[in-house]
């Protein structure tokens, strides 16, 4: 477990010049950064007349200057917050990151396309980086990183990992701030872009759930279907993602119903999805009741129009009770 960023590049059709220009920037933005980032470095000292390595955290961030196929950049935290985690290298020459040394492959559309439909296939992954921040300080400027990665290469670069729209735009506002260049949210948390990728103008169930698995948080992916999916195959992709727990009511079941409602406030949908058939799925009403009460979401009180004198006298009443679909354990 832990809190990480990846980076993916389609290393073959990167021109090793433009990477040359992307680790110039990058570096840039790293040394200036106003936290003051740090890296593991070797230092040699003298003990007791003999000559020891050891590691230091230093913030000169580059090494191996004088070796340009293994200069890089390396950084595992702050100074400001003292905080460190995982290292992070990115290096100079791009042929560290080629699985062979052909020269960059054509850059068209369809190849970009492919390039960004793979990556997201082939679930975590990161060739540049793939790594844990812990959610450290640190963890916003590995990720503007990654951003200028994926806004220099389109098609070529995939930033992912525990991002938020938040986290991205703050990331974005820094590297505007520190080096002066302007870049997108990227591909995972731009929900129209991502659904326009991954599900296009032929939704399916099984492009939906894709959807919503790649997102950063589940509730997100399921924001974006909700918005543009049509509301029956919604309903049927709620139905096959309960299917899979067999009509047992677990934990997997009550977060699935809480992102939904959270998202959509659809309780007729839900219950239409949950015990129609849809997808071979049909809950008793006593499991689904029992699920509705285990998500602890509460809607606030309605009237029913046409039943206002059914409404006690004012001086018959007790305390008020918010009507809702399941317990309010809060």
């Amino acid at each position: 477990m832990g809190v990480y960023i990846f980076l993916d590049i389609d290393a073959e059709a990167i021109e090793p010049a433009a990477w040359r220009g992307f680790y110039a920037q990058a570096r840039d933005f790293l040394m200036q950064h106003p936290d003051g980032l740090v890296g593991l470095r070797r230092q040699t000292i003298d003990c007791n007349g003999q000559r020891v390595r050891r590691w230091v955290y230093s913030t000169q961030l580059e090494q191996d200057e004088a070796e340009p196929s293994q200069r890089h950049l390396r950084v595992s935290g702050d100074r400001s917050s003292l905080k460190t985690a995982e290292a992070f290298r990115l290096f100079e020459d791009i042929s560290h990151y080629r699985r062979s040394t052909a020269s960059a492959s054509s850059s068209s559309s369809e190849t970009a396309a492919n390039f960004i439909t793979e990556a997201l296939a082939d679930g975590i992954n990161g060739n540049v980086f793939s790594d844990k921040t812990q959610g450290y300080p640190y963890h916003q400027a590995i990720l503007a990183v990654g951003m200028l990665a994926e806004a220099r290469f389109p098609g070529r670069a995939l930033v992912r990992g525990d991002l938020s729209v938040a986290q991205c735009q703050a990331a974005a506002s820094l590297l505007e701030e520190i080096i002066g260049v302007s870049v997108p949210l990227p591909l995972m948390v731009d929900g129209d872009r991502l659904y326009e990728t991954l599900v296009g103008e032929a939704p399916t169930v099984e492009r939906l759930q894709h959807l919503v698995n790649v997102s950063p948080l589940e509730e997100a992916g399921v924001e974006i279907l909700h918005r543009r999916a049509p509301r029956p195959l919604q309903l049927e992709w709620l139905a096959s993602r309960i299917a899979h727990y067999e009509g047992r009511v677990t934990l997997g079941v009550i977060t699935a119903l809480r992102h939904w409602l959270n998202v959509t406030e659809d309780l007729d949908g839900l219950i239409e999805a949950l015990s129609s058939g849809l997808a071979g799925v049909c809950l008793a009403p006593a499991d689904l009741a029992s699920a509705l009460v285990s998500t602890g979401v509460t809607l606030e009180p309605q009237r029913a129009a046409g039943l206002e004198g059914l409404d006690r006298p004012d001086a018959a009443r007790c305390l008020p009770i918010k009507r809702c679909y399941c317990a309010n354990w809060g």
